[in-house]
C-alpha cells in the first residue's frame, strides 16, 4: 500500500523515520519497508529513512503487504460484505461459523472465507488481520483490517477508545429497567469454558438498555465497556437473566439452538479519515423467529 503526507512546519528537520514514527507507524512496519521492497519518496526521490524532511515536502511510501499464513486456509464460501474500504473489511457473520480456525484446523471460518475474498479481488495471499471476533453462534458484526498498518492503528489507544459494540440479545424472563453492571469475571473452577462473578476476577462493565418486554422473556440493547471473554453471557446468568439458547450458562435451548446474541453494530474512529464509522448488521432469521414465540406485554 501507499500513503502520502505533506510535512508541515512542526515536523521540518526530522528523519523519515522519526517523523513516521510520530504518525503511528511502527518499527517493525519501517523494518519492512527497508528490507522487503518498499520505499520512501520525497518529492518523487528514493531516500534512506535518515533523510531529513523540509516544509512542504511531499512522502510518500510503500509498505510490501504481508503474504499469507498457511495456517489459514482459503475457503470458497459466500461473506456478506457489509464495510469495505482500502483498509478495512467488515462482514456479518452467521451463527455456527467460527470467526477464526483452531490451530492446525482446516473447517470453515470466517477468516477463511475472507483471505478467499481477498485473494479473488487482489490476486494475492495476503496476511489476515482479524480486529474483532465473535464465538462461534453469536452472529453480527466482524472487522478485518486489509494490511498491517491499518491494524496496528486501529489498536491505538487514540482510536481503540472510540471502539463501540452494540449488541442485540434475547433473555429469559422480565427485565424492567435500563443498568449498568459492573461484576468482576473469572474463569469458572468448576468448568474451563465458563466464566462465572467472583472475587479476583477482571474487572467487566455491561450496559443494559431494554428493547422489548414480553410475558416470558426480554429483548435487550447491550454495550459492552470491556471485552471479557463471555462477558454479556456470563453478566445475563448471574442476575438469573441468562440469554434464550445459551446452554452453557444454563439457558433454555428448546426454542433456538444457539445463544440469542447478536452484534448488531460496530462504531470506530477511522484511523486514516477521521470519520466515525458506523457499521450495522441486519438481524438474522433465527432470532426474528424466536421473537415470534413471545406474547407481548
Amino acid at each position: 500500500m501507499k500513503l502520502t503526507y505533506r510535512i508541515d512546519l512542526v515536523h521540518a528537520n526530522q528523519k523519515i523515520s522519526k517523523y513516521l514514527r510520530s504518525q503511528g507507524i511502527s518499527r517493525r512496519i519501517l523494518k519492512r519497508i527497508k528490507y522487503n521492497g518498499g520505499e520512501f519518496l520525497v518529492n518523487g526521490q528514493p531516500h534512506h529513512s535518515d533523510y531529513r524532511l523540509q516544509p512542504n515536502d511531499e512522502l510518500i511510501i510503500t509498505i510490501p503487504d504481508l503474504a499469507g499464513s498457511d495456517n489459514i486456509v482459503k475457503v470458497d464460501q459466500p461473506i456478506s460484505v457489509i464495510f469495505e474500504d482500502e483498509f478495512y473489511l467488515a462482514v456479518n457473520k452467521p451463527p455456527y461459523l467460527p470467526s477464526i480456525p483452531k490451530r492446525g484446523d482446516s473447517i470453515d471460518n470466517v477468516a477463511s472465507r475472507v483471505k478467499n475474498y481477498l485473494f479473488q479481488e487482489y490476486g494475492r495471499n495476503l496476511a489476515i488481520h482479524l480486529i474483532t471476533r465473535l464465538d462461534s453462534d453469536t452472529s453480527g458484526v466482524i472487522l478485518f483490517a486489509k494490511n498491517s498498518l491499518a491494524h496496528s492503528l486501529f489498536f491505538q489507544n487514540s482510536i481503540k477508545k472510540y471502539v463501540d459494540k452494540e449488541y442485540f440479545t434475547i433473555v429469559s424472563g422480565q427485565i424492567t429497567h435500563d443498568f449498568l453492571l459492573l461484576l468482576p469475571l473469572k474463569r469458572s473452577p468448576e468448568f474451563f469454558l465458563r466464566r462465572v462473578v467472583g472475587d479476583y476476577g477482571k474487572s467487566c462493565a455491561t450496559a443494559i438498555k431494554v428493547e422489548q418486554i414480553y410475558q416470558e422473556a426480554t429483548a435487550l440493547n447491550v454495550r459492552i465497556y470491556t471485552g471479557r471473554t463471555h462477558q454479556i453471557r456470563a453478566h445475563m446468568s448471574a442476575i438469573n437473566h441468562p440469554i434464550y439458547g445459551d446452554e452453557l450458562y444454563g439457558s433454555d435451548h428448546q426454542l433456538i439452538n444457539r445463544q440469542a446474541l447478536h452484534c448488531q453494530s460496530l462504531t470506530f474512529l477511522h484511523p486514516f479519515t477521521h470519520e466515525s464509522i458506523t457499521i450495522k448488521a441486519n438481524l438474522p432469521n433465527d432470532l426474528k423467529r424466536l421473537l415470534h414465540n413471545f406474547s407481548s406485554m
